[in-house]
């Protein structure tokens, strides 16, 4: 699987267009989903776009191997889950205002969030109690891969954790971890 990484020149850098969009995604964006299915009316790749091209590269590192590493397992150990095939990484540089821009080009999959789920199955228990079993069925499928020995914690190809759950404002690690037990 290839995946490379290009600088790719933006039209007009320092636009007031790019200024506004670089102040929206240095907000939290916690939550909401960065990014488009393309071509917009029959989309057949999903662009994920970041303003934190480090996390989006470990993201993109980290999604590979996942999803080669699930196509291996047998389906009954998937337990559903189904990772993108990661196509292409691209790095906008955005000189007039010192930022880079990521994007991750990704296989579309056709499908409903775990959030729209929930919310669709409103107060039926025994449906709310279904979906979050598959949750944790999907997430055990995933916590199976088992990384090489010497693998330190963190994203694919080493660096810093980031996850909400260390600080909402700021969610990376303020280091890199050597071991489970140091983190």
């Amino acid at each position: 699987m290839s995946q490379g990484a290009e600088a790719v020149a933006a039209d007009e850098p320092g636009s007031a267009t790019a200024a506004k969009e670089h102040d929206r995604l240095s907000r939290n964006n916690f939550g909401t989903i960065r990014g488009f299915g393309y071509p917009k009316d029959q989309p057949v790749v999903w662009v994920k776009c970041s303003y934190n091209s480090e996390q989006l590269h470990s993201e993109a590192l980290t999604q590979i191997y996942a999803h080669e590493h699930l196509v291996d397992l047998p389906e009954a150990q998937r337990n559903g889950v189904f990772v993108p095939r990661v196509y292409k990484t691209y790095y906008v540089t955005l000189d007039d205002i010192d930022w880079t821009y990521a994007l991750i080009v990704m296989e579309y999959i056709r499908g409903v969030s775990v959030k729209q789920l929930l919310r669709e199955t409103g107060n039926n228990k025994p449906r709310r109690e279904l979906l979050i079993s598959q949750v944790f069925d999907a997430l055990n499928a995933l916590l199976a891969l088992e990384p090489d020995a010497d693998t330190a914690p963190g994203p694919e190809g080493g660096g810093r954790i980031e996850h909400f759950i260390f600080d909402k404002d700021d969610s990376t690690t303020p280091q890199e971890f050597d071991s489970l037990q140091n983190l």
